[in-house]
């Protein structure tokens, strides 16, 4: 038996009152194990914790409980991103990656039916999804800063020099130059 069907079973058994999910495979650990007051600390120091018994959870309470059943599409998350979306609330970033996992394997993900359009030579990429590229198996340095947020509702696709980039619309780069970030086109 795995360790993380153990947690499941022992979440069952104790009505799940503060679950924590072991997904050690992909870097994210225990609340136990992790540092600071009562063992936890946010990930990435976003104020977002992955949380439930089957990791399922991304909420600003680092004791977040859920019902502990698993789906399938629950393992989408050990390789999603947990940060604040452009409502300020903890939530998944509905990536392009991390959306088709969730959906083939039947699940469903809020933002996942309005990304925005885009080419579809065009992919959204980058940890944080701030990236609009040809290639989508970019990497990017994994920092975030708060203006990304705003690409989340933006449209990524092939512009005018033939390049892939975001479409720089009003509300784009309203939002991007209001959180103090810089977007070709924008003033």
């Amino acid at each position: 038996m795995t360790k993380s069907i153990q947690l499941s079973i022992l979440c069952v058994a104790l009505a799940c009152v503060a679950c924590a999910v072991d997904s050690s495979e992909s870097g994210s650990l225990l609340a136990s194990e992790q540092g600071g007051p009562g063992g936890i600390e946010p990930l990435g120091g976003t104020g977002c914790f992955q949380g439930g018994c089957s990791g399922q959870l991304c909420s600003s309470d680092p004791y977040a409980a859920s019902t502990c059943e698993w789906e399938p599409w629950y393992e989408c998350f050990d390789t999603g991103v947990c940060e604040p979306q452009l409502d300020g609330a903890c939530g998944w970033t509905p990536s392009d990656d991390l959306c088709a996992c969730v959906e083939s394997k039947g699940g469903e993900l809020e933002g996942c039916d309005d990304r925005g359009g885009g080419d579809e030579q065009c992919h959204r990429a980058g940890c944080s999804g701030q990236l609009c590229t040809d290639d989508p198996d970019v990497a990017s340095t994994c920092e975030w800063r708060e203006w990304y947020a705003c690409f989340r509702e933006g449209e990524c696709a092939r512009q005018g020099s033939g390049q892939c980039g975001w479409t720089p619309s009003d509300d784009l780069c309203a939002c991007v130059v209001g959180l103090g970030g810089v977007l070709d086109g924008c003033e």
